[in-house]
């Protein structure tokens, strides 16, 4: 029997599988990503000429994983958990639904670079150039970070960078927010 003031029903968690709302909300976070790497490209935003753009383009990017953690969590506790949820479940739930996402995203940057703008990488090496060059950097280091990024950003090595700053940034971000969002269930 349920009293009127009591609002939230108990779920054991173990009885609730967390991959259907990681798997959903990981497509509708990589499509968001998509469409923030699109508007981000076309905009010129993607193109490092300057730190402001590049404080803007990663706050965004921030932004945009912690909001959609956020969501992903709260939709799980709130609509599937009955209101609670352990920090191990908020972590595995916002976590996968993020490397899904991830993944989506670095697939279509891997297809943005080789097909859409090949001249991507090129831009952004000219651009980087640019800013270091305005910044008073010194030659030497100008060439160095140059050749750095022609061998690191072919293709390949872009799809492995963005799963690797997808996997450990995430794995951040889940954590901070598992950690702020969890709600324990009263023992009684």
């Amino acid at each position: 029997m349920t009293t009127l003031d009591n609002e939230k029903t108990m779920v054991d968690e173990s009885t609730v599988p967390f991959l259907p709302t990681a798997l959903r909300y990981g497509l509708i976070g990589g499509l968001i990503f998509i469409i923030y790497s699109l508007i981000s490209n076309i905009s010129g935003l993607s193109l490092p000429s300057s730190l402001t753009k590049v404080a803007i383009n990663l706050a965004m990017a921030i932004a945009i994983s912690i909001g959609f953690i956020v969501i992903t969590i709260k939709h799980h506790r709130e609509n599937q958990l009955g209101g609670y949820i352990s920090f191990k479940r908020a972590f595995l739930v916002s976590f996968v639904a993020l490397l899904i996402a991830t993944l989506i995203s670095s697939l279509f940057s891997l297809i943005y670079a080789l097909y859409i703008d090949p001249n991507q990488v090129d831009n952004i090496i000219a651009a980087t150039e640019e800013m270091m060059t305005n910044l008073g950097a010194p030659e030497a280091d100008i060439e160095n970070q140059i050749e750095k990024m022609k061998t690191d950003m072919t293709p390949i090595g872009m799809l492995k960078q963005g799963l690797q700053f997808g996997t450990i940034g995430g794995a951040l971000f889940s954590l901070i927010c598992s950690a702020i969002m969890k709600r324990v269930q009263p023992i009684f």
